[in-house]
């Protein structure tokens, strides 16, 4: 029986509530729970050229949500952009969600508002990395890319029990 996988829905353009995160129930509740009027970001909240040019660069992820272990390697999280339109614009925010006790724990990472296209979010291995400004970091685990248009890309990486972030691109 073929199992669907964040990657797949986004695939074909779709994101049933039950895709997300692996027909993880208990995730969207929570999500929904604690932000009732806001929506979690799916490929088809994308505009057409925005979409090609998010699969181009990351084709099997989805833009608006990704799995990892972010902040230990027995962790399994998920990093996800939530979004809600405004007159002045689209305000979105960044959560990462982590298992607690068979419900997860939502913590809002970074928000933006009066936006004009949506940013995306990935994630990469641990290693080192190069920040904005220069100086190079190490980062242990993997980490949460957050990257808006035109507007640069910072990493969330999980550090001595919080996270933290850094500029990578400008």
């Amino acid at each position: 029986m073929f199992k669907w996988t964040i990657a797949a829905w986004c695939a074909i353009g779709m994101f049933p509530p039950a895709a997300i995160a692996g027909c993880d129930a208990v995730l969207i509740a929570s999500v929904k729970n604690r932000f009732p009027d806001w929506v979690i970001v799916t490929q088809r909240n994308y505009s057409q050229d925005e979409h090609g040019h998010i699969t181009e660069l990351h084709p099997s992820d989805c833009a608006g949500i990704v799995q990892g272990n972010f902040e230990s390697k027995s962790s399994h999280g998920f990093a996800m952009i939530i979004s809600k339109g405004f007159p002045d614009g689209t305000h979105e925010m960044l959560l990462v969600a982590s298992p607690d006790r068979g419900h997860y724990k939502i913590s809002v990472l970074d928000e933006s508002s009066g936006l004009f296209s949506l940013s995306r979010v990935s994630k990469l291995p641990a290693g080192e990395y190069e920040s904005s400004d220069g100086r190079t970091f190490s980062v242990r685990g993997e980490s949460i890319v957050y990257e808006g248009s035109g507007t640069g890309a910072r990493l969330f990486f999980f550090e001595r029990g919080k996270y933290r972030s850094e500029s990578i691109r400008d």
